[in-house]
């Protein structure tokens, strides 16, 4: 019973490993996820908080596939103050 729960607990988290957003590239003007869900919520919240460290604010340039998951590119735009 104890090895089942073990395995089960490392399932559960290998799950959430998973659907959490990957960077896999970044420029100061760019930045790229993998993702698999569907969602682009995750992938968007953390593009804003990467375009924000760059002075900017995210904007959605592309979505395709690669090795089945989605992969959502940013731009970062300049922020405009009023």
């Amino acid at each position: 019973m104890k090895i089942l729960l073990t395995a089960a607990a490392i399932s559960v988290g290998l799950c959430a490993c998973a659907s959490e957003p990957k960077e896999i590239s970044a420029t100061p003007t760019s930045v790229s996820y993998e993702y698999s869900s569907g969602d682009l919520a995750d992938p968007s919240r953390k593009a804003q908080k990467y375009c924000e460290r760059q002075g900017g604010v995210a904007k959605l340039n592309n979505v395709g596939k690669a090795d089945g998951n989605s992969v959502a590119m940013f731009e970062c735009e300049a922020s405009i103050s009023r």
